[in-house]
């Protein structure tokens, strides 16, 4: 084995202590390293050409160092006769990669940590407000602390969702929306045998800063068609929600009774309503409604982008 002298520069050793020898008889190589190298060099004595591959070696002073090696082979009468082992220090880069990935995970145990602590105070405030409705009569009180608590509710769902899922940036909106709804029935008392509900979402995937004001959205219009639409106790309601080339369209319809020949989504004072309109102001998004045949409200969005946030 032959080196030049940056080679020699970069094991700490003299050029006496490694000319001549086979790299086997270098303390400098880990023997846990000696097999895979040995693995490379057959191959390319069996005519195999390889990647450039990593290795490691201790220098003078005892210090591990990484190196890529490229490997090439010099061939006599059509026999590999010689190697030319090129080898690259990557001590740096490796001990950069190194920090780099303990930073990223940090910061995911951060994110998971603070997703975790947000959804425990959300449902802290959602059980005081239920809590309250137990020392108030007026039903109406009793109705709006009911609604503020299903509010809370949903925005911690996506916090939950966030925390206990293995992308901290996105959720699954499917099954959100799923859980989401299956709260609001169990909150009026409404089976999906009497009132059914049908769900239209695959494979949609939604960052925290849209997903949070969408859920609130479904939360007002599931609410409101369970509380009005159907006196007889039955019907259907649906969720749809697509994606066209990043365009989304969201539909939450009912067969319900309809709304009254003179509504005006512009002028309404319902605070459900108001509040949705404002929650698709802050989607930059735009609502219809067709009131046909039940109520059928569409929402055109595109997702927020945050990209400043780290």
């Amino acid at each position: 084995m032959e080196v030049n002298e940056a080679t020699v520069k970069m094991m700490g050793l003299s050029k006496e202590e490694i000319v001549g020898k086979k790299f086997t008889e270098l303390e400098s190589i880990p023997p846990e390293n000696v097999s895979s190298i040995l693995e490379e060099l057959f191959s390319i004595l069996g005519g195999k050409e390889i990647k450039p591959f990593e290795s490691k070696f201790i220098d003078g002073n005892g210090d591990i160092h990484y190196i890529i090696i490229h490997a090439i082979p010099f061939l006599e009468k059509g026999k590999v006769d010689r190697i030319l082992g090129i080898g690259a220090d990557i001590t740096q880069l490796k001990k950069a990669q190194k920090r780099i990935i303990s930073s990223l995970n940090e910061r995911e145990a951060l994110l998971r940590e603070i997703h975790h602590r947000v959804n425990n105070n959300m449902q802290i405030i959602s059980s005081l407000l239920n809590l309250q409705t137990l020392y108030v009569r007026e039903d109406e009180t009793k109705e709006v602390l009911r609604d503020s608590q299903r509010r809370v509710k949903s925005m911690a769902m996506v916090h939950e969702n966030l925390y206990l899922a293995g992308d901290l940036s996105h959720i699954k909106f499917k099954e959100y929306t799923e859980k989401l709804v299956s709260d609001i029935f169990s909150t009026y008392n409404r089976k999906t045998d009497d009132i059914k509900f049908i769900l239209n979402m695959v494979g949609i995937e939604l960052n925290m800063e849209t997903a949070i004001p969408l859920g609130l959205i479904i939360n007002e219009l599931v609410t409101n068609s369970l509380k009005f639409a159907f006196p007889e106790n039955e019907g259907s309601i649906s969720i749809e929600l697509e994606n066209n080339n990043g365009k989304f369209v969201l539909s939450v319809a009912d067969d319900g009774i309809g709304l009254p020949p003179d509504f005006d989504l512009n002028k309404t004072y319902s605070l459900g309503l108001r509040l949705v309109k404002n929650l698709v102001i802050q989607l930059d998004g735009e609502i219809t409604l067709d009131s046909s045949q039940g109520a059928e409200y569409k929402i055109t969005f595109h997702e927020l982008d945050y990209s400043e946030r780290l």
